[in-house]
């Protein structure tokens, strides 16, 4: 206990500022000038933005994190990236932090699959290859009612329809067990989670994002939170809890080329986000983020949206070194709360040993919205209540 207090004593009195020199008399604001790559919009500059991320093409995994949820730029700048690592480097998962299902449910209708002619599914399978998957384990009754859906359909009823092609009915009996094994997967895994809040939350956390990695195979696009793509061991989330997350196992599996991490982030604009959990999410202010902040210091060099690359080798070593003091960081998940800013939002973090590159807007928008009301469930059904608010202590 007194070795974590001594730490935390540590972190909270020893930050450099911006302003403070290394030995060659440069500050951290100078060198961060000179080495980010700026860009206007990603809207105005679509194609010449997509194109500054060719250098992690190589890649197994490409994980690009969001500082918040509710900004429209976080997303804009992954659908970019996505498509061009799609189209020009053979990438052909895209996994989201959703529940399995509902994934699975959007997936199938981009795909057409299931609604078409057999002439039509044949073109669909050859010409479109890249599917979208759900990450998350959240989703326990969505599952386990996905499940009995899956094992109560008289399957052999279907035979007939395919009985001038067995070829095809192999392949939709494949495709249909693969969906039932994952929807399974979830179950058990949900289970587990769920077993696990009651005796603790580091547990919990990691069963969920060790789910979520466990999910990942071919050569795939990550989408999720800052705080489930940056490297734990990076973060107080890995000193002082020994919670692990997505960027971590894929980092030690995958190595640190064949894993690569990109946060986004941002110092103020506009947010979707709910102020307390299970109520209607609105749009809020963002604050200006906290003196002694990464954020403050991408503030101070006063270029409003630009790209960074922290790897050695593409990073002045003067560079790195200076941000490799430990800063705070803020993460704002489905919930923000600015009354208690500090308590709710922020952590302490070495920024090029959590990320591969930064992706900075200086100023955001929120995103839009599908529905603003929060669905009506029976008392005592919410899932995850109260362990799903993100918040750090």
């Amino acid at each position: 206990m007194q070795k974590l207090k001594n730490k935390i004593s540590e972190l909270s009195t020893h930050h450099r500022d911006g302003n403070s020199h290394n030995r060659g008399g440069a500050s951290v604001i100078e060198l961060l000038q000179d080495e980010v790559i700026s860009f206007l919009s990603v809207a105005e500059a679509s194609s010449a933005f997509a194109n500054r991320f060719e250098i992690f093409d190589k890649c197994k995994v490409l994980l690009i994190g969001d500082a918040s949820h509710g900004t429209s730029e976080f997303y804009a700048a992954r659908a970019e990236i996505t498509k061009n690592v799609i189209e020009k480097h053979g990438f052909n998962i895209v996994a989201i932090e959703a529940d399995w299902p509902d994934a699975e449910a959007v997936d199938r209708y981009v795909r057409h699959r299931g609604g078409l002619a057999k002439q039509a599914q044949r073109d669909v399978r050859d010409t479109n290859s890249v599917g979208l998957y759900g990450l998350n384990l959240y989703s326990l009754r969505a599952s386990v009612r996905a499940v009995i859906d899956y094992l109560e359909q008289i399957r052999y009823s279907k035979f007939m329809l395919w009985a001038e092609d067995p070829k095809e009915y192999g392949l939709e009996t494949l495709v249909s067990a693969f969906k039932g094994y994952e929807t399974e997967r979830v179950v058990k895994d949900a289970e587990q989670y769920y077993k696990m809040m009651y005796y603790g939350h580091r547990e919990s956390c990691n069963l969920r994002d060790t789910h979520m990695f466990e999910t990942l195979s071919a050569k795939a696009v990550v989408w999720a939170h800052n705080s489930h793509l940056g490297d734990a061991r990076a973060s107080s989330k890995g000193w002082s809890r020994s919670e692990l997350n997505i960027g971590q196992l894929c980092k030690e599996t995958f190595g640190d080329r064949g894993a690569l991490a990109i946060g986004c982030s941002t110092y103020q604009g506009i947010v979707a986000a709910a102020e307390r959990w299970d109520q209607d999410m609105r749009t809020m202010q963002i604050q200006p983020t906290l003196s002694g902040s990464y954020e403050q210091l991408m503030h101070a060099t006063g270029i409003k949206n630009f790209v960074l690359d922290l790897r050695e080798g593409h990073c002045s070593k003067e560079l790195i070194e200076a941000l490799k003091e430990q800063r705070l960081e803020r993460f704002i998940g489905v919930i923000y709360r600015p009354d208690t800013e500090r308590q709710s939002h922020y952590s302490y973090t070495v920024l090029p040993e959590q990320f591969d590159g930064l992706i900075w807007f200086d100023e955001t928008r929120h995103v839009g919205t599908l529905e603003v009301h929060q669905p009506p469930t029976a008392l005592g059904a919410d899932e995850t209540w109260p362990f799903g608010l993100y918040e750090i202590k």
